[in-house]
């Protein structure tokens, strides 16, 4: 079977997941209006997003519509053993989902994570946020769960990020965040880099079945998370890092792979397969390194800001796994 979803403006991202019983649930942005399996929803009430759950047939069982009145972008949709949902995603203004609502800034400019859980009904449990920074085009970018049902949130922010109880972020350049919640919405722990010299993004967070969590993206120059650094050698661009860290945060391993040139590296996402095996996708200049291997791209496609060669790697038997 297939579905559209029919929109005649930007929507955004998207993201989809299945619950213990193989229903599907797809969670997306729009702006006026959007047709959603028949259909039409608008923003008269200033409804931004939406969650919707279908059987495995393809039948639609519910929509659930979010509401904003700024800028919005529901981006994920996770889903733990006990069939809970977790959304998450960006937004300005203030946000509601049922009668949960959270107020951020009325600055068109400054960002505001979400995250958000509902029960199998698609009732709304709770939501917290986070001010992620003064940047539209930062905030929250990838989530994972634990085996408990934990969110684990990335994203990338400037100056500071306030996820709530006690978990304060903060640094003077583009730097990555990394916070834990429990399954009831509180947050146990969150992590930044230090540096004197660079600055990092991240695309890409996952959890293996330990429970360790992984973080991929791209820094310039020297970055550090705890007591491992990462240093880049030359007048290079960006290159890319994969870092782990343990149940509490802590980091325990800290990887860095680039170009000899200056094309720029990113990792997009990283994919443990067990506990010493690992796929990293992403984009790279003109020679990619990565321990004895390397990667030669296709000629004068390196130079550009942001590089149209791709790769996946197999990490194996490396101190990061």
């Amino acid at each position: 079977w297939s579905q559209f979803l029919k929109s005649p403006f930007y929507k955004g991202k998207a993201d989809l997941a299945f619950d213990n019983q193989g229903n599907l649930y797809v969670c997306g942005s729009f702006t006026e209006e959007i047709v959603l399996f028949g259909d039409t929803i608008t923003n008269a009430d200033n409804s931004r997003g939406f969650l919707a759950k279908l059987n495995t047939e393809g039948e639609l069982i519910w929509i659930k519509t979010i509401q904003s009145t700024g800028v919005f972008e529901c981006s994920q949709v996770k889903i733990d053993s006990q069939d809970r949902i977790y959304l998450g995603g960006n937004f300005t203004g203030s946000m509601s989902i049922d009668d949960q609502d959270v107020t951020g800034s009325w600055d068109e400019c400054s960002n505001h994570m979400f995250l958000a859980s509902l029960d199998a009904t698609g009732s709304c449990q709770w939501i917290r946020h986070a001010v992620i920074c003064d940047m539209e085009f930062f905030g929250l970018v990838d989530m994972e769960l634990t085996s408990l049902g934990e969110p684990v949130v990335c994203g990338t922010y400037v100056k500071e990020a306030d996820f709530g109880d006690g978990v304060l972020l903060s640094t003077p350049v583009e730097a990555p965040f990394l916070v834990k919640y429990a399954a009831q919405g509180t947050p146990q722990w969150g992590t930044t880099i230090s540096t004197e010299s660079g600055f990092a993004e991240t695309f890409d967070v996952s959890v293996d079945d330990l429970d360790r969590v992984f973080m991929t993206g791209m820094h310039l120059g020297d970055v550090a998370f705890g007591e491992y650094e990462v240093t880049v050698e030359g007048d290079v661009m960006e290159e890319i890092f994969l870092a782990r860290f343990d149940e509490s945060g802590i980091c325990t391993a800290l990887s860095s792979y680039g170009s000899q040139g200056d094309g720029a590296d990113f990792g997009f996402c990283y994919e443990p397969d067990s506990d010493t095996t690992g796929y990293l996708m992403g984009i790279y200049g003109d020679t990619l390194i990565m321990g004895i291997d390397r990667l030669e791209a296709v000629l004068n496609t390196g130079s550009a800001l942001i590089s149209s060669n791709m790769f996946i790697a197999q990490l194996k038997d490396l101190s990061l796994i």
